[in-house]
C-alpha cells in the first residue's frame, strides 16, 4: 500500500508494506527486558581459541547446550597441612558445633562433609544486574581430598552455561559455605540465575558464612576479619603470585578485549586459596570453643568471647564449663578471677542452680575488692529466694557505702544504679521494721 505527502510543491512517496504487525505491549516489555550483554568482536571466539584459553589456565573446555565453560579442578589432600589446622578437621565438625558457630544459622543437620564452598570472582562490586560471576569457585570433600571446581565464563554470552553446570553442583549439596557470601555472592548469584530466566535454588539451602562466625571469635584482633587478614594471623600463610582482590574484574574487562591469560592465571590462583583458606578457618572456629584443643590453649578475651557465644546459642552448661576451665588457669589475677566468678554466677542463676550462683557471687567478692555487680545479685538472692534481709540489707549498705566514697574521688556512677540501690535499702528496712518477709 502506498501512501503520498506533498511537500513545498513536490511529491513525495513514502512506502509501507500493508502486512506490516506493530508489536503489541507485551511483546515491548518482554523485549525491553531481555539481558542482551554488549559483544565486541575481539570477544568473538572460536572453539579452538577456548581451547588454548582452557589450556593456558590448566584447565578443560567443556561444551553445553547453553554454551561453554572452562573447569579448572585441583586437590588438596588431607595430609597437606596449612600450620596446624587440617582441612580433615572440617570435615569431621559436627552439625551441634556449626549451629553454636553460626548462632543457629545453621541447624544441628548441617554437614561441611556434604557442603559447597562457594566464592566468586565478578565484573564489579556494584551489584547491579550487569554485574557478573565470570569465576565461581566451588569447594567440596569427597573420597580422601578437598577438591576445588573453579568455572570460568570465557565470554559474557556463555553465562547460562555456568550457572546451569553450577545448579547440577547445588542440586546435589544440603548447604553452601561463604566468605560474606549472605551481603554479597549467594545475592548476586541468585540475581544472575533469575536475570538467565532459571529458578535459582542456592538461596534455599542452609548458609553457612565464615566471616560472621569470625567476627564473633576474633573481633578486631587482627585489624579486621578479611580472609587475608585471617589468613596471615592465624595460619601464617603469605600467598606468592596472588593479586589484590579489587584489580580483579579490569583484568577480566583486559582478557574480554585481548583474550590474554597472564594476569587471569593469578585470579584463577587467588579464588583458589580462598576456598581452600575459607574451609581450613572453620577448622580452626571449631578449635576455638574446644577448650580441650592443643591449637588454642585457654585466653582470656577469646574464652569470655566463646563464653557470650555459647550464652546466646542456648549452650549454658558449655559456657559454665568453659569458665570453670578458665578459672583452673594461674595466670589470672585476682581481679579476672573476680570477673569470672560473677560471670559463672549469672550462668548459674540462668540455670536456677541458685546455690552455685551464691558461691560464685561469694567467691567473686573474696577474690578481688568490693565489687557491686556481685553484691548486688547476692542482696536480690538473699532478699527473694532465702528471707535473710539483714543479709540483703548489710550488702546493700555496703554498696551504696562504696559508692559514696568513690564518688567523694571523682568516680561518677550510673544514676539509675543508685536510685535503685536507695530503694532496695528502704524496701529492706521497712520490711525488717515489720517484720515481714515475702512469698
Amino acid at each position: 500500500m502506498l501512501h503520498y505527502r506533498i511537500c513545498n510543491g513536490g511529491l513525495v512517496i513514502k512506502i509501507a508494506r500493508s502486512d506490516e504487525k506493530s508489536m503489541n505491549i507485551k511483546e515491548k516489555l518482554r523485549n525491553l527486558h531481555k539481558t542482551t550483554p554488549f559483544v565486541s568482536s575481539s570477544q568473538i571466539a572460536t572453539s579452538e581459541r577456548f581451547n588454548q584459553i582452557a589450556a593456558a589456565l590448566e584447565g578443560e573446555l567443556l561444551h553445553t547446550e547453553k554454551g561453554s565453560i572452562i573447569r579448572v579442578t585441583s586437590k588438596v589432600g588431607y595430609s597437606e597441612k596449612m600450620q596446624d589446622a587440617t582441612l580433615h578437621e572440617t570435615r569431621k565438625i559436627k552439625g551441634q558445633s556449626a549451629a553454636i558457630l553460626s548462632k543457629k544459622k545453621v541447624d544441628h543437620g548441617f554437614s561441611f562433609e556434604s557442603a559447597l564452598f562457594i566464592d566468586t570472582e565478578t565484573t564489579g562490586l556494584s551489584g547491579s544486574s550487569g554485574t557478573y560471576a565470570f569465576l565461581v569457585g566451588i569447594g567440596y570433600f569427597k573420597e580422601n581430598n578437598f577438591c576445588v571446581e573453579q568455572l570460568f565464563m570465557p565470554g559474557l554470552g556463555h553465562e547460562s552455561a555456568l550457572l546451569s553446570y553450577l545448579e547440577g553442583l547445588i542440586s546435589n549439596s544440603t548447604g553452601i559455605v561463604t566468605f560474606n557470601g549472605k551481603s554479597y555472592d549467594i545475592p548476586l548469584l541468585t540475581a544472575r540465575f533469575i536475570q538467565n530466566r532459571m529458578r535459582p535454588t542456592i538461596d534455599l539451602l542452609q548458609h553457612f558464612d565464615v566471616l560472621h562466625a569470625a567476627r564473633r571469635i576474633w573481633k578486631n584482633d587482627f585489624g579486621n576479619c578479611s580472609l587475608i587478614n585471617l589468613e596471615q594471623n592465624l595460619l601464617q600463610i603469605h600467598r606468592e603470585g596472588d593479586i589484590p582482590g579489587e584489580e580483579i574484574p579490569a583484568i577480566y574487562r583486559d582478557y574480554l578485549r585481548s583474550f590474554e591469560t597472564d594476569q587471569l592465571s593469578k585470579v584463577i590462583y587467588h579464588n583458589k586459596m580462598d576456598i581452600i583458606t575459607m574451609a581450613t578457618l572453620i577448622g580452626v572456629l571449631n578449635a576455638t570453643i574446644d577448650e580441650h584443643h592443643p591449637q588454642f590453649p585457654l585466653q582470656n578475651h577469646l574464652s569470655m568471647r566463646v563464653v557470650n557465644l555459647f550464652q546466646s546459642t542456648n549452650e549454658s552448661q558449655k559456657a559454665i564449663e568453659r569458665i570453670q576451665a578458665l578459672l583452673e588457669q594461674d595466670q589470672l589475677n585476682k581481679q579476672e578471677k573476680s570477673e569470672h566468678y560473677y560471670n559463672l554466677g549469672m550462668l548459674h542463676k540462668r540455670a536456677q542452680n541458685w546455690e552455685s550462683a551464691e558461691k560464685s557471687w561469694l567467691a567473686s567478692l573474696n577474690e578481688g575488692l568490693f565489687s557491686i555487680p556481685p553484691a548486688i545479685e547476692l542482696a536480690k538472692y538473699y532478699e527473694h529466694k532465702v528471707k535473710d534481709l539483714k543479709k540483703a540489707l548489710n550488702l546493700t549498705t555496703r554498696c551504696m557505702e562504696f559508692i559514696t566514697i568513690r564518688s567523694e574521688l571523682g568516680k561518677k556512677f550510673d544514676e539509675e544504679l543508685v536510685f535503685g540501690l536507695k530503694k532496695r535499702k528502704s524496701r529492706l528496712e521497712l520490711k525488717i521494721n515489720k517484720g515481714i518477709v515475702d512469698d
